[in-house]
This record gives C-alpha cells, sequence and structure tokens, in this order.
C-alpha cells in the first residue's frame, strides 16, 4: 500500500511539477525549471508528513476513528499555527515549527532555502520505519497504545432510517464545518497582507482579478479567490459523502437497513437531502465568517450580498450531488470518481481560463464557471435556478434507478 501510494504522489508531483513548468515558460512569469520543481516540492512536502504521520497513527490505535483523530489534531493545531505565524508578523518563527511554515521558509521562487525539505524527509524516513515494526510486531486487531475493545451502547437517533441517517452524518458535518471555516477564516484574516504582497506582480494582480473576480480592488478579488477554493472544499465533501454512501452498500451494511420496512426511494432521498442542507449550512456559515472576518480588518462587505453568493454556490453543489446520485442510481462504482473527475476538470479549466482564452464552450463545461466569486456582486439567480432544477432531475433519476437496480457489493 505504501509504495502504491508513493508511486502517486511521484507522478502527481511529476504533472504539477510539467504543468508549472510550461506556465514559467510564459516571460511575465519568468520561472525556471528548477525553481518551479522546488515550488511544486514545496506544495506536497506537507502531504508527505502528514501521509507519514498516518501510517504511524493507524498502528497506534485500534479503531479508525481514533486512528484519525490521532493524525488530524496535530494537523489542525500545526495549520492554526502557521496561520498565526502568517497573521501576526511578532509571531513569524512560528513557521519553524510546522510543515506548512517549512513550504512557505523554503520560499522557492524568491529566494530558494532548501534546508527546509529536510525536516519532513527526516520525520517521513522515521515514521515510516516505526510504523512497519508496530505492525510487525502487534498482534491482527490490536493497536500499540492500550483501547478497551467494548464501548457503551447509545441508541439516539436509531428510531427512524431519517435519525440514522443525521445520527450518521453528524461526524462528517462537525469535522467538514470546522475544516472549511478554518480555512475561510484563514483567508480572510490575511486578504489585506495578501492583497499588499501580490500588488507588486502585474501578472498575478491580473490573475487575482480574474480568478477573483474584482479587477478594481485587490482585497475583494483576493477574498474571491478564497471563495474558488471554498467551493472545491465544499465539492469534495460532496464526493466524498457520497463515496461513503457507496461504501455502505459495498460493505453490506445497507442491507441491515433495506430489510426494515423503508422504501429504498425514500433512503436515498433522505441521505441526498440531508447532504444537500449540510452543504447549504456550512456555505452559510463561510460567507458569514469571511463578512465579519473583513468587517474587522476594515473591508466595507455587504453581508446580504455575501449570504447571496453563499446560497448560490450551493446550485452548483446541487448539480454535482444531482450528477453524483443519477451514477450511484445506475453505476454505483462508478459514482465517486465520476463526481472527483467533474471537481478535477473544473479546477483545471477555471485556472487555465485565467491564463488563456479557452472558448465559451470549454468555459461552460466547468462547474465553477456557474458560481460567483466577487464579494461584491448579486450572483444571477436564474442560472442559480436552472442548476437546481437540472441537480434535483438528475438525482431524481438516480434515486428511481436505484429502485430497480440489485444491491451492488464490491
Amino acid at each position: 500500500m505504501l509504495i502504491g501510494y508513493g508511486y502517486s504522489l511521484v507522478i502527481a508531483f511529476l504533472l504539477g511539477w510539467a504543468f508549472i513548468a510550461l506556465l514559467g515558460l510564459d516571460p511575465k512569469v519568468n520561472l525556471s525549471v528548477g525553481s518551479a520543481g522546488l515550488l511544486t516540492l514545496g506544495v506536497f512536502l506537507p502531504g508527505l508528513f502528514f501521509a507519514s504521520l498516518g501510517v504511524l497513527t493507524s498502528q497506534l490505535a485500534l479503531t479508525r476513528g481514533r486512528a484519525l483523530a490521532y493524525g488530524l489534531v496535530p494537523l489542525l493545531v500545526l495549520f492554526c499555527l502557521r496561520g498565526a505565524a502568517n497573521s501576526i508578523t511578532d509571531w513569524n518563527d512560528l513557521k519553524r515549527y510546522t510543515p506548512f511554515g517549512w513550504t512557505d521558509l523554503l520560499n522557492p521562487v524568491l529566494g530558494a532555502d532548501s534546508v527546509w525539505i529536510l525536516p519532513t524527509v527526516i520525520f517521513a524516513v522515521t515514521a515510516i520505519p516505526l510504523a512497519l515494526y508496530f505492525a510487525r510486531t502487534r498482534d491482527l486487531g490490536g493497536s500499540i497504545l492500550p483501547q478497551s475493545d467494548h464501548a457503551r451502547s447509545r441508541f439516539y437517533l436509531l428510531n427512524s432510517d431519517l435519525g440514522l441517517t443525521i445520527r450518521q452524518s453528524i461526524p462528517s458535518f462537525i469535522w467538514w464545518t470546522l475544516g472549511t471555516l478554518a480555512y475561510t477564516g484563514l483567508l480572510a484574516s490575511i486578504a489585506k497582507v495578501g492583497a499588499d504582497v501580490l500588488s507588486s506582480s502585474p501578472a498575478f494582480v491580473k490573475v487575482m482579478g480574474k480568478l477573483g473576480g474584482s479587477y478594481d480592488d485587490l482585497v475583494v478579488a483576493f477574498l474571491g479567490f478564497g471563495g474558488l477554493f471554498t467551493a472545491l472544499i465544499l465539492l469534495v465533501m460532496v464526493a466524498v459523502i457520497m463515496g461513503n454512501i457507496r461504501n455502505q452498500e459495498a460493505k453490506g451494511y445497507l442491507d441491515n437497513v433495506l430489510v426494515q420496512p423503508i422504501r429504498r426511494t425514500m433512503w436515498l432521498a433522505r441521505r441526498v437531502g440531508v447532504l444537500t442542507l449540510m452543504v447549504a449550512i456550512i456555505s452559510l456559515l463561510s460567507g458569514d465568517m469571511i463578512w465579519q472576518i473583513a468587517s474587522a480588518q476594515g473591508v466595507s462587505l455587504d453581508l446580504g450580498i455575501m449570504l447571496q453568493n453563499a446560497i448560490s454556490l450551493t446550485g452548483t453543489i446541487f448539480l454535482l450531488v444531482g450528477i453524483g446520485t443519477f451514477f450511484y442510481g445506475v453505476l454505483p462504482r462508478i459514482a465517486s470518481p465520476v463526481m472527483f473527475a467533474v471537481i478535477v476538470w473544473a479546477f483545471i479549466v477555471d485556472i487555465l481560463k485565467s491564463f488563456f482564452s479557452l472558448g465559451d464552450f470549454i468555459d461552460k463545461t466547468s462547474l465553477l464557471h456557474y458560481v460567483s466569486f466577487a464579494p461584491t456582486k448579486a450572483p444571477d439567480w436564474s442560472t442559480f435556478a436552472w442548476l437546481v432544477v437540472i441537480g434535483v432531475i438528475t438525482a431524481g433519476m438516480g434515486i428511481l434507478a436505484f429502485a430497480k437496480r440489485d444491491v451492488t457489493p464490491e
């Protein structure tokens, strides 16, 4: 498994390096191939660090949830540490103590300092062999850290299939909410600093203005650019949770529900409904957080427009949910991969169109084309309505198809 992950990491790194190196050939960018490689490496180093941490924590805990907590808590702490270092000048030295800060200190473009590659490499070559040693010495089904293999029964929300759906969704909702709000809060808190830094580069100003939806105010454009990644986070969230729904069927857990007097169409419709409600709540909370932090920095934004944009974002999410539900009802094994392919395509098109003219047809194939990222512009509600209608129709087709097909195991 580790060798397979290593191959995927190397392939992704090479693709990213090639893409950034090609962009660096533009005279306005003027980035050497070596600097492009170092820049790409800086992006991947935190992934290598936390992958190594995940391999280690997988051997420490008895359950998947506990192992995830062992790895996720340090990730959040170290991410917040880097956020504090970037936001408060006197705390800049905190970057030395977090892998996210090591990427900053690597500084591959303006003045490369390759020594900051070493902490991640040292941690990886220490954590992975230690994890392999633990895997060899511990009992199958056991853990290095002592943990009881018995849990107290908890029966809340188990009186109906809707209650079960809500109960199963609560942990995902909490973690995705915290992660999304942490990201949006960090982006909003450094908007003015980021805008000041980027203002010295006309090429970055042009790209940021196009992606952020504002050429007049770079701070607003920076916030809009952050909205692009907030949208991507929510799109990925939908694809991951749809994959979890498929996993329940693949593992045979769904059989325990369907043997009850529950209509299959209602079960899937409720899962899809709870998922879309989760996305809507997170989107509204993110919009409100951006407005509050921006207001605290003296950036004037209209809360009403911010919340309208948060609502309009859900139209794109509804469409992706509809696509995923349709494929889940027809070809369940490829539902989640299709959703991720749609997300990746949308991101590639949205980035490329900031540098090149792709044509109206290609631009409209991206889900992100229908999202308003400018915090000062009201969304197009007619587009939102069409997205919701198409999403509801495709989801309905998927739900009906699910009711007619056999349960498909792994």
